[in-house]
């Protein structure tokens, strides 16, 4: 079969690098833009990227080389309650998430410790060290456990698109100009440079969503359930040359700003709702939290909300035309790749009408509905907090509708602990760890409620206190072999020219 995908960038180049891995018997084609450039701000992602280039066979620190990718242990929520404070929201879960009760988060709560301790990535967080050591005298990198990564989104695109280059897809450089329909299914593209045809197209056109409103596909407002709409990456007149191995959420008046590092820059923006907050006033907060001028890179309104149906007609629709949230939990580049993985093992066929039965679309339909609204759900906990100082906050606290899932669960940890059996289990969901973590730090669970579960359940305080400090003193161990964020930054920095020394991924155990 013809397969082509409309739009290039993170999101386009990682599907056909995904498809022609896995069914390399189809043609695959590529509709680029270069007219169309990217925000390269820095773009967090999950496990799932690394995973895909480890499947494609592309040595990951090769891609940190060429994306200017920094490691991403955790996410720090600063400022997300009433009372000033943070948290670290690790990315690499407990030590104890795969039981049934999560007790050394839930024992964190129980005794007021900090919740770092509770997690690998956090204690390395807090010893001032990323995951990742150079071995001098073998000459390579190794990691310890999972590896997620903070990059430059455009970089990322022009690795991915040189790597499909080299496996026989085509690329046109063409904008389209006309889509046409026929029956319910589009039959072929006109673009400037001639019409393409094909047997089924996959939309990464973002927001723009060419294909999928051609078929005239539903929107769904998530509106009602995340407060902001505005995203403004910015520059700073002066920057830092420290890099920290997280993410930052900072909670600021009318939204939150994020910090992303990656190699020549710290990538920022304000996400913000302008119902409570205009452009200007946005411009001077972040200028006096700073110091000084920042650089407006771009101003972006976007709609929170998802496709009512992501495989329609012959089309599939993945990317930020698909769903979109915001930026606070890494869901976009994850989202793809998930859809892509589900759209390959469950729909992709032989042939077009094996591809399109509408019982196969129904099902995969079904999955995606399911995916973003777990993932909305996940990233409206987020705004079950009693910060309440400003309008936008208040508002957040007191008016801002909850999705019943966050009801549910708000309600249920104040009755029993939650458990894993409380979320839904497949890949790509947050899942229960994610769930707790970030009501941990909120502080949505009771203290006594923890202390009481945890006795009940035969769990004895100082016992986990103890394997606390013993896994931590385990950590401590490998210390001295982790590079800090800026020390790795800057490794790069000097080796950027160099041929890496290794064939395969190491790891420590």
């Amino acid at each position: 079969m013809n397969i082509t995908i409309l739009g290039g960038g993170t999101a386009g180049w990682c599907a056909a690098a995904y498809l022609s891995l896995k069914r390399p018997q189809h043609k695959y084609t590529v509709i680029e833009s270069s007219k169309i450039g990217t925000i390269g701000v820095g773009e967090a992602a999950t496990g799932m990227l690394t995973g895909l280039l480890d499947q494609l066979g592309i040595d990951r620190w090769e891609v940190m080389h060429r994306t200017d990718a920094l490691p991403k242990l955790a996410i720090k929520f600063e400022d997300w309650r009433k009372e000033p404070g943070s948290y670290l929201h690790p990315i690499d879960s407990s030590y104890s998430s795969t039981n049934d009760i999560d007790y050394m988060v839930y024992h964190s709560v129980a005794t007021n410790t900090s919740l770092d301790e509770t997690s690998r990535l956090a204690s390395l967080i807090n010893m001032g060290a990323t995951n990742i050591t150079f071995d001098t005298e073998a000459g390579e990198l190794y990691q310890l456990g999972s590896l997620s990564l903070v990059v430059d989104p455009k970089k990322l695109a022009d690795l991915l698109r040189e790597h499909c280059l080299t496996r026989g897809i085509e690329l046109y450089n063409t904008e389209v100009t006309e889509v046409k329909v026929k029956d319910g299914l589009i039959t072929g593209l006109v673009t400037n440079d001639g019409i393409i045809e094909s047997d089924l197209f996959i939309d990464c056109s973002g927001s723009a969503r060419i294909l999928s409103q051609s078929l005239g596909v539903e929107w769904v407002d998530y509106e009602q359930y995340l407060p902001v709409n505005r995203g403004m990456p910015f520059l700073l007149e002066n920057d830092t040359e420290e890099r920290q191995p997280y993410i930052t959420s900072r909670a600021l008046k009318h939204g939150w700003m994020w910090e992303a590092p990656t190699r020549h820059r710290i990538g920022r923006g304000y996400v913000y709702s302008d119902k409570f907050c205009t452009e200007e006033q946005a411009v001077a907060e972040i200028e006096e939290i700073f110091g000084q001028k920042i650089k407006v890179v771009k101003n972006l309104k976007f709609e929170t909300g998802v496709l009512k149906d992501h495989f329609v007609g012959n089309v599939l629709t993945v990317g930020m035309g698909a769903g979109f949230l915001e930026p606070l939990q890494a869901t976009s580049i994850h989202a793809t790749l998930v859809q892509l993985n589900d759209w390959v093992s469950l729909c992709l066929g032989a042939d077009v009408a094996s591809t399109i039965e509408p019982i196969v679309k129904s099902n995969y339909n079904a999955r995606c509905s399911r995916l973003y609204k777990d993932m909305m759900e996940f990233v409206a906990i987020h705004y079950v907090t009693d910060r309440d100082d400003t309008p936008f906050w208040k508002f957040v606290s007191t008016e801002l509708k909850r999705p019943p899932k966050v009801n549910e669960i708000v309600k249920l940890a104040k009755v029993r602990l939650l458990r894993n059996d409380d979320f839904d289990i497949y890949l790509g969901a947050a899942g229960a760890s994610l769930w707790i973590y970030s009501m941990a730090g909120l502080g949505l669970f009771d203290p006594e409620l923890c202390t009481s579960t945890l006795k009940e359940f035969g769990y004895n305080l100082n016992h986990i206190a103890n394997e606390k400090e013993g896994r931590f003193i385990e950590l401590s161990n490998h210390r001295d072999k982790m590079m800090t964020q800026t020390e790795l930054n800057q490794w790069f920095i000097r080796n950027q020219l160099a041929t890496y020394l290794h064939p395969n991924i190491q790891k420590l155990k």
